[in-house]
């Protein structure tokens, strides 16, 4: 197709006819108006505002596979009237409409397509009417109008804006049916317009249809926290968020581990009131990267924070000591024996990029909003962005790495139980749950092994989109395209933000959760400081650090090593991995034994404590008129040289097992008015 001279087109609203043409400018005159116009030929084809002639058969001809999207039988009556509509058409490009010829070829039509219709005959202006529809909507104009445009119920604008108020209360009401929706619709328009309402009310068939037509209506009947969160979405276009640089988008949240975890106390979190892990995340969004991901054994704090920050914030390799010492010692129980050595474990942990968290976004839990967390924030220069309340949607990337973290990591632990009690298996593992430190360090190391070397579907090459990249090869390219030299955090940044408690100094040193750590400047405070052992200290402490805590003396971290003994014993790998191999449930308790065994000597010594007791209630029971006594053999006599008393009773030596027991002697019966015989009882109920 192209324009030739004398042919028309509008630009500006104004109709132009070509009457020259070069290389590069078009002379143009104006029909009506008669003035000359000479335009660029690149302007012409690049302003939106030209209208050039044959655009509807253009747009016609364009839509024409649409056809194959209507059911066959619409689609063969599309198909019947198209050549004929193309014919017409591509007449009147070149005649009038009201021409003699046009009038002739509209007769043609009407003919040909009333011999092949059932009823033999068609209306010119269902000729027309077409041939409208065509250029309008292209071939699918010629469907016919009940299938192109259904019928649409018009319903009371006031009607509608009841139905639409008692929808949007009910996202924020417990669930229920649908016909409590339809009752609440019928009592607001009765408390609003009393029994003579200005509009019909629809039935409850049509009000359940209109329900239907609600946004999110669907979720009215299900879930609660779901229709909340999708009422809480703001009412806006959706767009991904591109970021130049790493780091410019980070999103924060904390979520529930689906896998038990030992404390130090030897119970195991979700057992016996236990609340379960969570485990916060900072995740760097343009390239999938979790800057840091931290483990809390029991509900997340504000002071928790800190040290994911600490984390985030301090490359691995210059982190204080005892954190390489700690990877150690977990690793050694399964990484060695699957041939993974420790220098490929930290190779793996030094190559992770490092990125500093210039905004965050985090919703409104109290631990975000804190006025710790945000004071740590600007101190730090990070900028904090607080998402809509009660709305996921506003952390989507996040929220789906805790999914991820569930199918891939948290499922194939020894201690997994499941995202809920309906998940959860009716038999306990028979394998000891891991510790803190030690689900942290496996964490860690899934994460730089795992995750950052795995294609994720959400990174994609945009000029090859089937390929993958892993999120080491996305922050790679971002650092190639934005180069930047962040800050990171040294020894004393790192301890500075780590959570502080105080403690009162030993004579060998500090004891915190039964482990002792100790210096030798400790020698020297004691010396120097009044009342050194009797005066609390601050003690910095990261709790997935176990080798090293820190002695705050305000201008001064003085580090703390532990004293660990069994730790740094020859062969620590080998006898750390045969603990974890056999730590498994006790079929008995060593402390059954040993119980018995402390019972029995303390009667041995003491007696029966018990024996008094028994025998008040013997005699208490005796003395009971109404009371039946069991028949009970005679005993052999004393000897002449025993006596034989109350007080002997209870130290009455017996064979059998061996240990002193209260005896059933007849002096007790005698003492407590007892009776042998069924005579007694006689005797006593006669008297």
């Amino acid at each position: 197709m192209r324009l030739e001279l004398g042919d028309q087109l509008t630009w500006d609203d104004v109709t132009f006819e070509l009457v020259a043409l070069d290389a590069s400018r078009a002379r143009l005159r104006a029909v009506d108006e008669g003035y000359v116009r000479v335009a660029l030929v690149a302007d012409l084809l690049r302003d939106p505002s030209v209208e050039w002639p044959g655009a509807a058969k253009r747009r016609g001809m364009a839509v024409d596979g649409l056809l194959d999207q209507v059911p066959p039988e619409q689609r063969r009556a599309a198909e019947f009237w198209l050549p004929h509509v193309r014919r017409l058409d591509a007449h009147l490009a070149t005649g009038g409409r009201e021409s003699a010829a046009t009038r002739t070829l509209v007769q043609e039509i009407v003919q040909a397509i009333g011999a092949q219709r059932a009823s033999g005959t068609v209306d010119t202006r269902t000729v027309w009417r077409k041939l409208d529809a065509y250029r309008e909507h292209g071939a699918v104009g010629l469907v016919y109008r009940s299938y192109r445009s259904p019928k649409r119920h018009t319903r009371d604008a006031r009607l509608l804006e009841i139905v639409g108020e008692i929808c949007w209360k009910a996202n924020w009401e417990s669930t229920g049916t649908i016909g409590r929706i339809i009752d609440d619709v019928r009592f607001a328009i009765a408390d609003r317009y009393g029994d003579q309402p200005p509009f019909d009310v629809p039935s409850d068939r049509t009000m359940r249809r209109l329900i239907g037509e609600v946004p999110r209506s669907k979720h009215l009947t299900t879930s609660a926290k779901t229709r909340m969160s999708l009422a809480n979405r703001p009412q806006r276009e959706f767009r991904q968020h591109e970021s130049p640089r790493l780091g410019e988008h980070v999103q924060i949240d904390t979520n529930s581990f689906d896998a038990e975890i030992m404390l130090d106390d030897g119970q195991v979190t979700t057992r016996g009131g236990m609340a379960r892990p969570e485990m916060t995340i900072l995740l760097e969004v343009s390239s999938r990267y979790p800057i840091a991901a931290v483990l809390r054994a029991g509900g997340t704090k504000s002071a928790d924070l800190a040290t994911v920050l600490a984390r985030a914030l301090t490359p691995y390799d210059r982190r204080p000591d005892g954190a390489r010492q700690t990877r150690e010692l977990v690793s050694a129980a399964w990484a060695e024996p699957r041939g993974i050595t420790q220098e490929e474990l930290d190779r793996y942990r030094n190559q992770l990029p490092f990125v500093f968290p210039e905004t965050i976004t985090t919703d409104n839990g109290k631990i975000y909003t804190s006025k710790a967390f945000r004071e740590a924030c600007e101190r730090l220069g990070i900028s904090l962005i607080f998402s809509a309340p009660y709305t996921p949607t506003g952390k989507p990337h996040i929220e789906r790495l805790f999914g991820t973290i569930a199918d891939q990591f948290a499922q194939y632990l020894r201690s997994y139980v499941g995202r809920s009690a309906e998940h959860r298996g009716k038999d306990e593992a028979p394998h000891s749950a891991p510790t803190l430190i030690q689900a942290q360090e496996l964490l860690d190391d899934w994460i730089a092994v795992h995750w950052m070397h795995r294609p994720h579907d959400g990174l994609r090459d945009p000029l090859r989109p089937r390929r993958k990249l892993t999120p080491m090869e996305m922050a790679t390219l971002m650092r190639e395209i934005s180069p930047e030299l962040p800050i990171p955090f040294g020894y004393d940044e790192y301890v500075g933000l780590l959570p502080a408690e105080t403690r009162k100094m030993q004579a060998y040193g500090f004891n915190i959760r039964y482990r002792r750590y100790t210096s030798a400047r400790l020698s020297e405070l004691v010396g120097t400081v009044p009342g050194a052992l009797q005066k609390s200290w601050t003690i910095r402490r990261d709790p997935l650090n176990i080798y090293t805590v820190w002695l705050d003396l305000g201008d001064e971290f003085v580090p703390l090593n532990w004293a660990a003994g069994a730790a740094e014993m020859p062969f620590r790998d080998e006898v750390v991995r045969a603990l974890r191999e056999n730590d498994l449930p006790r079929s008995e308790s060593p402390s059954r034994a040993g119980q018995a065994l402390k019972e029995g000597l303390r009667r041995g010594r003491y007696g029966d404590p018990a024996a008094a007791r028994k025998a008040s209630q013997t005699r208490a029971a005796l003395d009971d008129p109404m009371a039946l006594a069991r028949y009970v053999e005679p005993e052999e006599p004393a000897a002449k040289n025993e006596k034989v008393g109350p007080s002997d009773t209870r130290f009455r030596r017996t064979g059998g097992n061996g240990f002193l027991e209260a005896g059933a002697d007849r002096a007790v019966w005698d003492e407590a008015g007892g009776f042998q015989s069924t005579k007694d009882v006689k005797a006593r109920l006669d008297d």
